[in-house]
């Protein structure tokens, strides 16, 4: 081998490990290690596996949720968990903001979490199929505020030249695809998964598992050192919210028309929980709207009263 190419296969051996360090995460390529963030979506299936048949282990479920099920670690004795994430304040980011503008508290998702685990509050009474369903949608909700949390962070971080870096901005910003898309390497057990059932309902409509994924990179571009652009971080998150808008409204519509067709409460519960995630921001943008929405979806009703649908839809399509 001549020296020019001993030369040259010397320099790619030396970038090689900048550029493959990090595997794809589905088609996301991230800039920093997000391994032990993404494998919060298998404390996600842990969490739904201790509500599996006719006697669901809400104690073992609960312990998962408050205590981490052990997949997903800040360090060696810390233990990320889904009752952290519930209980961060995001009200001063955009999208957690729209939760308080819609009335919810900002531990709305842990006071939910706990009142479904403990049978207390809106779930009081109700039956293990509404209640085991609505954690089993409501976790994946839950996923989606805190990655959401996981964007704003890397926007607010490239924002301060110290910490504009693959290592801050970029990692944070890698978090929020870590969590929304899983460890599984088919995104299953993830808000992402929702994502692509919800496509295969409406095949005429956006596909969003696929058309995320360009404003993910846009996003990670954008909050970069060498590529900075605030006002690009921006568009990208907001076209993200926009996606998953629209995946969870696909979710609520399907469910509801099933639901109100034939009551039942696994449909009822699906379409409830499914909602949930972008009340606030749905809010955000019409509040008689989502008002009327949380409405027809109520968890506490037995039956949902026909027209409900129709009504919904035509108010979404009107707003």
């Amino acid at each position: 081998m001549g020296l020019p190419k001993v030369v040259a296969l010397s320099s790619l051996l030396t970038f090689l490990p900048f550029t493959l360090a990090y595997p794809l995460i589905g088609e996301y390529m991230p800039v920093s290690n997000v391994l032990e963030h993404s494998q919060m979506s298998i404390d996600v299936k842990a969490f739904q596996d201790k509500l599996v048949g006719e006697s669901p282990d809400y104690a073992g479920a609960k312990a998962i949720y408050v205590n981490g099920g052990g997949n997903s670690c800040k360090g060696p004795t810390q233990p990320r968990t889904l009752q952290g994430f519930a209980t961060t304040d995001l009200s001063s980011e955009s999208f957690g903001a729209t939760y308080a503008g819609a009335n919810l508290a900002t531990d709305f998702w842990n006071t939910w979490m706990l009142s479904a685990l403990d049978g207390t509050g809106d779930f009081a009474g109700l039956s293990d199929r509404k209640r085991v369903t609505c954690l089993n949608k409501g976790v994946l909700g839950l996923m989606t505020y805190y990655a959401s949390h996981e964007l704003e962070s890397g926007i607010s971080k490239a924002s301060v030249e110290s910490t504009r870096s693959d290592t801050g901005s970029g990692h944070a910003w890698d978090e929020g695809w870590a969590f929304y898309y899983g460890a599984s390497p088919d995104g299953k057990d993830s808000p992402w998964e929702v994502s692509m059932k919800r496509d295969g309902d409406f095949p005429d409509g956006a596909k969003v598992q696929t058309a995320i994924v360009p404003h993910f990179n846009k996003g990670l571009i954008s909050v970069r050192n060498a590529t900075y652009n605030a006002n690009d971080a921006v568009e990208a998150r907001d076209t993200i919210y926009r996606m998953w808008a629209i995946t969870y409204l696909r979710a609520a519509l399907k469910y509801l028309m099933i639901a109100e067709l034939n009551y039942d409460e696994k449909a009822h519960s699906e379409g409830y929980a499914y909602y949930l995630p972008i009340h606030g921001w749905i809010h955000s943008k019409n509040s008689d709207v989502a008002d009327l929405l949380l409405e027809k979806l109520a968890i506490t009703q037995t039956s949902i009263l026909s027209g409900s649908y129709c009504e919904a839809k035509t108010a979404l399509e009107a707003a």
